[in-house]
């Protein structure tokens, strides 16, 4: 159950306090109550996500036709955290032998160019999978993701995180989604990405630091 509330409930001491609405024990008791509100659960609650490991963890406790039918999605991904560490913890072992085995199936070439996928690359395949899906918030700080930007570190500035970060958000077309990314990092050069999928907007807003219960310190400007 300690897994569960963490999907579900915070932690005492967790900078996102979220009450829990209590209505687990009356799904757990009954399964003709389950099985008629269970579909409600997805179909109509908007759903916020602040950690990706979190997001990733939902997708393979729930059953896919369930994952899939979600329709409100907010990814608030703008604290330091592990964005681009492998999942190795989150996905199946079933998962791994499917990996391993395309790997072995590769030519030698291909191997060398071989990169385990990152979380956030995961998260948004997921995303993809989600066909139900019809309204799409992602909120995302340079800060979340600086274990990326330093491994690959490049002479272009800013286009790091675009490429990186807003790549793999990219694949994520389709017309009858609601799709809005907030960054809190300029284009590169002032160049703007064109023809995206999603409405892009750049921009900062103060937000309290991500610290124990009891602390004030604020941090710099971040995205609204």
């Amino acid at each position: 159950m300690n897994g569960h509330r963490h999907c579900w409930k915070a932690a005492p001491n967790f900078a996102f306090k979220v009450s829990g609405i209590g209505v687990l024990p009356l799904l757990q008791t009954c399964k003709a109550i389950h099985s008629e509100a269970i579909g409600l659960l997805y179909n109509t609650l908007a759903f916020t996500v602040h950690d990706l490991a979190t997001f990733i963890a939902l997708a393979r406790a729930i059953r896919p036709e369930q994952f899939s039918s979600i329709q409100s999605l907010r990814l608030d991904a703008r604290y330091p955290d592990a964005a681009f560490d492998h999942p190795v913890d989150c996905v199946s072992i079933n998962d791994l032998r499917l990996l391993a085995r395309n790997y072995a199936l590769q030519d030698v070439v291909t191997r060398l160019d071989f990169k385990v996928p990152t979380t956030w690359v995961v998260s948004c395949s997921l995303i993809r999978r989600m066909k139900g899906l019809r309204k799409l918030k992602v909120q995302l700080s340079r800060r979340y993701f600086i274990k990326t930007i330093i491994s690959n570190a490049t002479t272009n500035g800013n286009s790091t995180y675009d490429e990186l970060i807003l790549g793999p958000l990219t694949e994520l077309s389709r017309e009858e989604l609601d799709f809005s990314v907030d960054v809190d990092w300029p284009a590169a050069n002032g160049n703007e990405m064109k023809n995206l999928p999603f409405k892009l907007k750049r921009g900062r807003r103060r937000m309290k630091a991500f610290m124990m219960e009891g602390d004030t310190m604020d941090t710099e400007d971040w995205l609204n």
